[in-house]
């Protein structure tokens, strides 16, 4: 879930200023980019002409619907913007909408920093075409980055343009699309320039919160079980990322030579896929979360991690001094994001116990 800036016409005015100030590197990124976006935009369909419409396949009409209803719920009962956002339908023909790069120093789990004109500085690099994103990670490389590249499903224009629900986001499992429809609709309520980890933390707590009180909305025995099997796996896979990344910052900070300091890593990383299988084995799904595990293992794929969940139990803490009422909840996050970062990442720090991915 990644935040892109991006119709035609403020996108192309974006570019011409970009480009009379920039290189033909930022040109051909931000030419990408808009060709990109504008292809989405222009393949979006009303929602409800899509779902009454006789030849829409019969699955992807009930994801729909579970969209619009998911949508409604987000605006009633999670307090989240009610605009134009989801009330469309864009089938893109592809399994993801972008492929994302994050890059980290060798020795250093601080993710390189792109910014941009309406976002800020972002802890990723967002690309239309997969082939883009590779050769941009392949550049990386050569330069000594650790560097991860994956696909994203879903992205937000944080209300510049009315996001539509998009054909990748329809294939995972049910209260991933309206989980993922929370946690964007987050990002156009509550944003801060420059800071992806304060950004994407709180959209994947409110997208957890708002995904287990839809569930009970629901009241499906059956699939919040699966889900709670589903946020254990994922709770089991955090504390397996911040147990090797606390060994692996240790190392970093070590004396020893770059040399044994590379060797060491690389046996850090062997173990840690080890333990994974290990615990995955005892699993009613032990394929979860293999695709992590499937590529090379290096910092900026556990950076990428952190970015999304460090920051959790901060907001949990947050959320529960508050009572649990989303309004409140909102009005602390929003005084956290009129602080400098500095500041912001020392409250988020304490909220959390002082524990970091």
């Amino acid at each position: 879930m990644a935040v892109f800036e991006a119709t035609a016409v403020k996108l192309t005015l974006a570019l011409f200023v970009l480009a009379t100030a920039s290189g033909c590197s930022t040109l051909a990124y931000y030419g990408q980019a808009i060709a990109g976006h504008v292809e989405v935009m222009h393949a979006r369909r009303p929602l409800q002409q899509v779902i009454d419409d006789p030849t829409t396949v019969k699955t992807v009409r009930e994801k729909l619907v579970l969209a619009s209803k998911a949508r409604q719920f987000a605006v009633r009962e999670l307090g989240l913007p009610d605009n134009g956002s989801y009330s469309t339908y864009a089938d893109l023909g592809r399994r993801f909408v972008v492929w994302n790069v994050v890059a980290t120093p060798e020795f250093s789990f601080s993710p390189k920093q792109w910014c941009y004109p309406f976002t800020g500085c972002l802890a990723y690099r967002g690309f239309y075409r997969r082939a883009d994103a590779k050769a941009q990670a392949e550049r990386l490389r050569a330069a000594g980055f650790d560097v991860t590249t994956g696909g994203v499903r879903a992205y937000s224009t944080l209300g510049w343009f009315s996001d539509p629900v998009l054909s990748t986001m329809l294939e995972p499992a049910r209260p991933y699309l309206a989980g993922v429809i929370f946690h964007e609709l987050t990002h156009e309520h509550i944003y801060v320039q420059g800071d992806s980890k304060f950004n994407e933390s709180l959209a994947t707590f409110v997208e957890h919160e708002g995904t287990q009180r839809w569930l009970v909305e629901q009241a499906d025995d059956v699939l919040r079980q699966r889900h709670h099997g589903r946020l254990k796996r994922r709770q089991q896979f955090l504390l397996l990322v911040e147990r090797y990344q606390q060994r692996l910052r240790r190392l970093y900070r070590s004396p020893v030579s770059q040399q044994q300091m590379r060797l060491d890593k690389t046996q850090l990383f062997a173990a840690m896929r080890d333990d994974y299988h290990r615990l995955s084995s005892h699993w009613s799904e032990p394929g979860a979360y293999a695709r992590f595990f499937d590529e090379d293992l290096n910092n900026a794929r556990l950076a990428s991690v952190a970015t999304y969940f460090e920051w959790l139990p901060a907001f949990a803490r947050l959320f529960d001094e508050v009572g649990g009422n989303f309004p409140r909840f909102y009005e602390r996050c929003a005084a956290l994001a009129k602080m400098s970062m500095e500041e912001r990442h020392r409250r988020m720090n304490a909220l959390a116990g002082g524990t970091t991915l």
